[in-house]
């Protein structure tokens, strides 16, 4: 199948309205280097078409926008350039994948598409800030839903990930926070958390300390023996950036008697990172 594709690769392009519409075949905007100026960026995907999407692939150069619209299934692929948002980011079913570094938008809109009720904010591998404008005053629609990908910071804030609305508290409303969800957080078991904000307006997933399952270490003649609840498996890696391989498959278990899965390590073996999943 042909998809239709529009390259920027220098020079200036100046825009009232953008709209990415594949009807009959995917459709992409590459910009590649140079200048798109425009009021109202709009990408939206074919009804019922899985494969018919709207991609804007940002590679380098500036895009100047005011308002962004991403409608079921549509990306905005950020991997490098400057993006300078003033106006309203409306996420009402798209997703946008989110470049290393710092970013300002301006205020953000979740809604709905006929088709997908669902968007995605995905964050890079590398340290990325995402910093919106109080979004309060901003009407979310009802059964919405912004999910966080990759999010790799910390509960207390001023992680390697940060998201943040304003610049104290209240940037969104209680039931704004209601409808952002964080998606497989690292560190924590995989699911879906439910956001809370901090005092500088960073919103972060809601865990409970007394929820979180511990990892017992004690070190023997033989070697290392961990144990923890049953109900979880135990993961191992060399690298904090994995992957993860049940341990149970790697290692040899041995008996315990206190209800509780366990396994042991040689002394030799290699220093390793560990996680629990449910």
């Amino acid at each position: 199948m042909e998809r239709t594709s529009y390259i920027l690769n220098g020079g200036l392009l100046n825009a009232a309205t953008v709209v990415l519409d594949p009807v009959g075949s995917p459709c992409e905007f590459k910009h590649f280097g140079g200048s798109h100026r425009v009021n109202r960026l709009f990408l939206q995907s074919f009804p019922g078409q899985t494969f018919f999407q709207s991609i804007y692939t940002f590679d380098w150069g500036e895009l100047e926008v005011r308002d962004v619209t991403l409608l079921d299934r549509a990306l905005f692929q950020h991997n490098g350039g400057t993006v300078r948002h003033t106006g309203l980011l409306t996420m009402a079913g798209g997703t946008w994948q989110a470049k290393p570094g710092t970013q300002v938008f301006g205020q953000l809109q979740v809604a709905r598409s006929a088709q997908n009720s669902n968007s995605s904010l995905s964050l890079p591998l590398s340290p990325c800030t995402v910093r919106f404008q109080a979004s309060r005053g901003q009407p979310w629609e009802t059964n919405a839903s912004l999910f966080i990908r990759n999010w790799a910071g910390s509960l207390a804030g001023r992680g390697q990930h940060q998201v943040i609305f304003g610049r104290a508290p209240g940037g969104i409303t209680a039931q704004q926070l209601a409808q952002i969800r964080f998606l497989d957080p690292v560190g924590q078991l995989p699911g879906q958390y439910a956001a809370t904000e901090l005092v500088n307006g960073e919103i972060v997933p809601a865990v409970e300390a007394e929820a979180l399952p511990g990892v017992s270490i004690a070190k023997l003649s033989y070697g290392l023996v961990l144990t923890w609840p049953v109900g979880y498996t135990l993961q191992s890696s060399t690298n904090a950036d994995g992957p993860f391989e049940d341990v149970l498959k790697q290692f040899q278990t041995v008996p315990n008697d206190s209800g509780q899965a366990a396994v042991y390590f040689p002394l030799a073996d290699r220093a390793r990172l560990y996680r629990l999943r449910k």
